[in-house]
Parts: C-alpha cells; structure tokens; sequence
C-alpha cells in the first residue's frame, strides 16, 4: 500500500479526526456501494445503514483509510460480547442441528465476551488491490491486542476468505449462520456465514 497517498485512521461522528470532520454520510454511501456489488448484491435503505452506523459508534471503533480527504475504506471492530451474530441461529454439524450461538458454544473455542469481533469492512472499488483491506484488519486487531478476534464471512466471497487466511485467520469447522438479505431486485436471498477466528498467539499478516 502506498502510504504516501492513503492514510489510516480513526473515524469519530461529529469530531474532528484524520482529515475532518463527520463521516457518517460517507460511511453510509460506501456501504451501500460496497454490499450491493456481486455476489452478495444487497439492498440497504439509507434510514437502516444509518442507524447501524449510529450503533457502531456507541459500541465499536471504526476505522477508516483516506485518499486526501475522501474515505475509501472502513473497518469496524467491537467487542464479542456486543455483536449482532451472538444469539443466532447457528448450524452446528457435528451435531446435525440448529442453535443459538451462545457462550457455551464459543467457549469451546477459547472466545469470551471480551474478544474482538470484525464487525465490517469495506473498500471502495476504485482503491481495491493496494493493500487497504489488509491494513484495516491489522489496524482493527491491534484494537484488541492479546485477544482472539472473531469474523463473520460470505462463504460466497472466496477473495475475502483468502485474504482473512493470508492474514492468519482460520475457520471455525461445523458452525455456520444463514442470514437472509433483501437483494437489489426486491428479493430475499439466504446468505451462508462461516465464522473465521485468528488466535491471539497465531502467526500470519
């Protein structure tokens, strides 16, 4: 990644941070932008992405990489224990049936309520293959430093699987959520998750 023309930083709602000001508008229409591509091709009205962002920054700490004074990148990281994923229906394999995604579960892979979880992220089309996706992550990691991170990850989108793997995340075998998700014609679309963690101590990125 070119460092002289991308910058890394954090993004505060109605403070100054790296290059000024609120990046709320901005945030919205990247995620917008950036979700309704393929495979996924999903539609998000503006009032809900809105309101997800406005979670976030109560919750979370957002992330962002600037080109001059334009955001073209954003990563959320939260802790576990206030992520949308806990409570839902999750498909466990080896034991053939459905559940909620509870501690008990998740503690049978060392994760407790304050690891991290990547909650998002997104890179504008236009600034794809320089690295940026990467320095999000590793930026968003160093927010939950000796803690296990956990994600959650299209099995549709191999090139984000790829790159969590580059980066030293691994799959959690038999766990899988199936969200659905209104689609850009107008439809509901089943998506299936799979749960990706990288452990505090593991190598990778």
């Amino acid at each position: 990644m070119d460092r002289g023309v991308i910058q890394l930083g954090s993004i505060e709602r109605g403070k100054h941070s790296y290059a000024g000001g609120d990046r709320l508008e901005e945030l919205v229409v990247l995620y917008r932008a950036v979700f309704a591509e393929p495979p996924s091709s999903q539609w998000w009205s503006k009032e809900s992405v809105v309101a997800m962002f406005k979670r976030y920054f109560q919750t979370s700490s957002l992330l962002g990489a600037f080109s001059g004074d334009r955001l073209v990148g954003f990563a959320v990281v939260q802790p576990l224990a206030v992520a949308s994923i806990m409570g839902q229906q999750t498909w466990i394999e080896p034991e053939q049936k459905w559940r909620l995604l509870d501690w008990q579960l998740l503690d049978e892979f060392g994760l407790l309520p304050d690891c991290g979880y990547l909650a998002d992220l997104g890179v504008a089309a236009s600034h794809r293959q320089q690295g940026i996706a990467s320095e999000l992550v590793r930026l968003g990691l160093r927010q939950y430093p000796d803690k296990p991170m956990l994600l959650r990850v299209s099995a549709c989108k191999s090139d984000a699987i790829a790159l969590y793997e580059k980066l030293g995340f691994t799959q959690l075998p038999g766990l899988e959520q199936q969200p659905q998700y209104r689609q850009q014609d107008g439809s509901l679309k089943t998506e299936a998750k799979l749960l990706m963690v990288k452990d505090a101590a593991s190598s990778g990125g």
